[in-house]
């Protein structure tokens, strides 16, 4: 099977699916990504909502590699950020932290090496989504070069072996029911922050589909 959703179920990720579904569900309906899928966001929101990714990811980068260090399995991250900055350049921006939030990197304290399985669950499950994203983000910038949509792009080509990836580390990372906790609290509260990062560019006024 090539298919990427191709998966042998396993009980952490049922419970995973089961106990990020809102926290999910909710980053879907953000206007922001939703303007995207409809053609309708402006420029200026495009590099708003690439601007706050690549504050969250500056942050949320260093202190995944940071719990990944010494620990088993070895896990081959790769930095968002470094692709959020280069499409910050690309489109005429510098890429400085400025989002509001208190930069205090106490906010991801909760990554740990036994909570850094469920970050990554959300941060690689979120290539399969900036797959779709990519094609959106075509209409607003070009199909034909990916300045400006650099990480989309990559999610986009890279998605298909990155979720496997996941699926492999959680299941030797996790092996037994009685270490699950520590991963799904990891994960609850990633997607809660990412939310919660974003919420300053949420319009409801312009949300009319999901993706």
């Amino acid at each position: 099977m090539n298919r990427i959703d191709y998966i042998r179920p396993t009980p952490l990720l049922d419970v995973l699916r089961s106990r990020t579904r809102e926290a999910h569900e909710h980053l879907h309906g953000h206007s922001s990504f939703c303007a995207l899928f409809n053609g309708t966001i402006e420029l200026s929101e495009y590099i708003a909502l690439t601007r706050y990714q690549y504050d969250f990811y500056s942050l949320l980068d260093p202190v995944i590699n940071a719990a990944l260090a010494n620990t088993e399995p070895a896990f081959d991250y790769v930095c968002r950020s470094d692709l959020l900055g280069q499409d910050l350049r690309d489109l005429g921006q510098e890429p400085p932290l400025a989002n509001g939030f208190d930069q205090d990197t106490d906010l991801f304290n909760f990554v740990t090496p036994e909570t850094v399985g469920g970050v990554l669950y959300v941060v690689e499950g979120a290539t399969m989504g900036g797959s779709q994203i990519d094609r959106a983000a075509q209409r607003t910038l070009s199909a034909k070069d990916i300045s400006g949509r650099r990480y989309w792009a990559w999610c986009r080509a890279n998605a298909r072996h990155r979720w496997p990836m996941v699926q492999a580390d959680l299941m030797e990372r996790y092996p037994e029911p009685d270490t699950y906790e520590a991963p799904v609290a990891g994960a609850v509260r990633a997607f809660e922050l990412f939310g919660q990062w974003l919420a300053p560019l949420h319009n409801p006024a312009h949300r009319t589909s999901d993706f």
